[in-house]
């Protein structure tokens, strides 16, 4: 039963006066205010330690009377600017979320605007080049190779990586430099979703109070100057334990980022590498029935294939990425459709080999490689079928199913392109190139 102001013995217990005027006991709001999630309590029901908070959202606590929010409490600190975090990280998710489903409607527009205007460009690009004298092409150097998202400069800087005349690579800029805005826009928002609220508040703190233990341990230096052992103050030991100290008192576990949006705008970054290779093949495609037409003239369709292998080998190495980030951070449906989509990029990649062979013959070493290939697709095909049964979503696992169908009966018409012992004919090859240049399914 609720008591009066005047029933409350104030002798013995502590008054909370709340913004809206509003009395209450201690004991009373600290049960409401949910204190045993944040400190941990003695024998005596004194809060002797604070407990780590969680990232799991908490409720706005309001007076139980007016319901206005209940704040500038200095006894409820920790209640309520965890819940002003949990609001920031709201918001931050939502903006971010939102600014991704923009940009994905502007893939999709800039991906129609190529279409129209892709007749134009081929005809710029496959207008032939004279030959300028003997050089010799070789590929330049990608730098950062290491850098987690590939460079918008490896699409735009054919003349510097491929050795292919600067004439295209200005027609080539200039046709897909709406894409690579979105990519741009895509690399940025990644970054940031790196640094949501909760992290920058863990951050924060444990600066903080890192700095704040530093302080104090040079004023104890110079009190006990003499008897401290000077040569273990800085130790590597000493500090390791200053900073488990510091994590202790933060009161904030270390932040389990929200990866999701950040393996959402990876996946749009994979869409737009697929709609590149698109071009690219149909760049090479024009440009190799300029070869052989006339010994003075040059088409480069080589260059624009080393230009599509590095592609391929690019988005490769994001799908990568995303599989060991999905893993790491458990996000299962990530891990599926990620490897699903390199299981379609493998296949793609050997269409490639296959319709591109060095020389122009699949010799032996390539059919071998080929081989060996397609059962690792098949394996990988296996491993996604084996976690999507453990998942539980019957219309998710009905969709992958179908692409790895898709994906085997795929894998049948490589090996036996691949197994041919003469050179492919040319319908052969437009069968490839038609199988090649299918539209890939959207990522994520």
């Amino acid at each position: 039963m609720q008591e009066t102001f005047a029933e409350v013995d104030w002798t013995f217990e502590r008054m909370v006066v709340l913004d809206c005027e509003h009395v209450y006991t201690a004991e009373s709001l600290d049960h409401l205010m949910d204190m045993k999630e944040y400190y941990e309590m003695d024998k005596n029901d004194n809060w002797v330690r604070i407990k780590p908070i969680t990232s799991q959202p908490s409720e706005s606590k309001k007076c139980p009377q007016c319901r206005a929010p209940i704040k500038n409490i200095y006894r409820y600190r920790r209640s309520t600017n965890k819940h002003v975090l949990d609001v920031q990280n709201k918001k931050f998710l939502m903006k971010y979320d939102n600014y991704l489903k923009k940009l994905n409607k502007d893939i999709t527009t800039a991906t129609r605007k190529l279409e129209n205007n892709r007749k134009k460009f081929l005809e710029e690009i496959q207008k032939p080049l004279k030959i300028q004298g003997k050089k010799e092409t070789r590929i330049a150097e990608i730098a950062d190779s290491t850098l987690e998202v590939t460079s918008t400069e490896q699409y735009t800087l054919l003349e510097k990586y491929y050795s292919i005349p600067m004439i295209h690579e200005i027609e080539w800029t200039r046709h897909i430099s709406a894409l690579l805005t979105i990519y741009r826009k895509l690399t940025l928002l990644m970054f940031e979703t790196k640094s949501p609220p909760y992290k920058l508040a863990y951050e924060a703190a444990v600066s903080l109070l890192y700095a704040s233990k530093t302080q104090t341990d040079i004023c104890d230096l110079g009190k006990n100057f003499e008897s401290l052992d000077i040569l273990d103050y800085d130790s590597p030991a000493r500090q390791q334990l200053k900073l488990k100290e510091t994590l202790a008192e933060v009161g904030l576990i270390t932040p389990k980022i929200d990866v999701r949006m950040y393996l959402d705008a990876f996946f749009e970054i994979i869409n737009i590498q697929k709609v590149i290779f698109y071009e690219v093949s149909q760049v090479i495609t024009e440009l190799s029935k300029i070869r052989g037409t006339n010994d003075n003239l040059v088409s480069y369709d080589k260059n624009w294939i080393e230009f599509g292998e590095i592609i391929i080998e690019a988005i490769k190495k994001h799908l990568d990425i995303i599989i060991t980030t999905a893993q790491q951070n458990n996000y299962r449906r990530h891990v599926v459709l990620s490897s699903l989509e390199l299981a379609e990029i493998d296949c793609k990649a050997e269409w490639f080999k296959l319709k591109y062979p060095p020389n122009g013959t699949i010799n032996p070493i390539i059919q071998k490689s080929v081989k060996h290939r397609c059962a690792e697709i098949e394996n990988m095909c296996q491993d996604i079928c084996n976690m999507l049964s453990t998942m539980n979503v019957e219309y998710f696992e009905k969709q992958c199913k179908s692409r790895i169908e898709e994906i085997h009966r795929e894998l049948v018409d490589i090996r036996t392109a691949a197994m041919r012992d003469i050179p492919l004919t040319r319908e052969e090859r437009l069968q490839i190139f038609k199988v090649m240049n299918s539209e890939f399914q959207g990522s994520g």
